[in-house]
């Protein structure tokens, strides 16, 4: 069921007000599923296939979205420290709270132990968070030298890709929060970034943008010179419009074993 428009995060409006959202799977995969669980229909698959999608709990404010391979976990921007739980089907399980956030969340990311998130607390923040979601539990913290909003795991330097804000540059930093890499690119009005070591010639990174004609494409970048290698408009899904513009995005191997996934949150589409 759709629900009423309200209004989400967006590159021109800056300042977040209220959002609906809709959680939306994308695939890609091996030539086959040797283990499908009930959300697969256990066909081949090719790149930018639609796996499958969900309702998210709430039309208030829902925008990343992660996962550990246990559970779903979306982070409300509007609210402090608040998270929705999902089993992997989609079901809603609980709503709970990270004492000592001191804002919403945007885009998180996964390391194979810990979630990390990009704050906002009233304005972008340069503060990256780590987070127990299991327990509720927040960790620690560090601090990069600018404001943030996308962040991705990459596994091979074990340190973290951010946007700066919603554009570039690009940016690795340490656990720590030390400046690596920049990274300069023509991609624009990222709202999600994911790090990509599976595919052919990778490792890549991948950003979700408030691009296209529905505000929902992906971008697929090369880490060496930042170039634009490729772009999926997922209006050709046939499942969105254009008044859910993207928000939080990950990739991840642990949804179904042995298949890649893109997954990601679609802003006002309950």
């Amino acid at each position: 069921m759709r629900s009423e428009i309200g209004s989400e995060i967006r590159p021109e409006r800056r300042t977040p007000v209220k959002s609906t959202a809709s959680s939306e799977f994308d695939l890609r995969a091996p030539e086959s599923l040797s283990h499908p669980s009930p959300a697969f229909d256990g066909a081949s698959r090719d790149i930018f296939d639609l796996l499958f999608h969900f309702p998210t709990h709430t039309d208030a404010g829902e925008f990343g979205i992660a996962t550990d391979g246990n559970h779903f976990y979306g982070a409300r921007w509007n609210l402090t420290g608040t998270f929705h739980k999902y089993a992997l089907d989609g079901t809603f399980l609980n709503l709970f709270t990270v004492p000592g956030l001191p804002g919403g969340v945007l885009d998180m990311t996964y390391d194979g132990e810990y979630f990390y998130a990009v704050a906002y607390t009233g304005g972008f923040s340069n503060v990256i968070y780590k987070l127990d979601l299991a327990n509720a539990t927040l960790v620690g913290q560090f601090t990069t030298a600018s404001s943030a909003l996308g962040i991705a795991y990459d596994a091979e330097n074990d340190g973290f890709w951010l946007t700066s804000m919603w554009n570039s540059p690009l940016r690795l930093v340490s656990r720590t929060g030390t400046l690596l890499q920049t990274l300069n690119t023509t991609a624009e009005s990222m709202s999600g970034l994911a790090w990509d070591g599976a595919s052919d010639g990778g490792p890549y990174l991948w950003a979700y943008t408030q691009t296209g004609s529905i505000g929902n494409t992906l971008v697929k970048i090369d880490m060496s010179t930042g170039a634009v290698l490729q772009e999926f408009n997922l209006a050709a899904l046939g499942i969105l419009n254009g008044i859910n513009s993207s928000g939080g995005f990950n990739i991840s191997n642990l949804i179904e074993p042995g298949l890649w996934t893109f997954y990601g949150t679609a802003q006002n589409e309950r």
